[in-house]
């Protein structure tokens, strides 16, 4: 699972609208659609009608809605490590 797939299943969610979504990344939806069906791979998410690839993208189910959660906080955690990163003035640190 890389950022990038997550960054992507939180803008299918956000946009309800797949097309949406993948032109608010700024990639081909060839692409978009790749990542989005190796985090589906990793997630055992391939069903019959998944929700994160269908065309109205309304999350289906209590799991799908848990893992675009916890998806955003992932993301805004590693917002402040960037933030953290660019803070520190020696230009390195350790995580003890």
């Amino acid at each position: 699972m890389t950022l990038t797939q997550l960054h992507y299943i939180v803008a299918v969610d956000n946009f309800e609208h797949y097309g949406t979504a993948v032109n608010h990344r700024f990639v081909t939806q060839q692409i978009f659609s790749m990542q989005i069906q190796k985090f589906e791979d990793e997630f055992l998410l391939l069903k019959k009608g998944h929700c994160f690839r269908d065309q109205a993208l309304k999350l289906c189910n209590s799991s799908e809605r848990d893992i675009s959660n916890k998806t955003k906080k992932v993301l805004f955690e590693s917002g402040n490590l960037d933030t953290l990163k660019k803070g520190n003035t020696l230009g390195n640190f350790g995580i003890t």
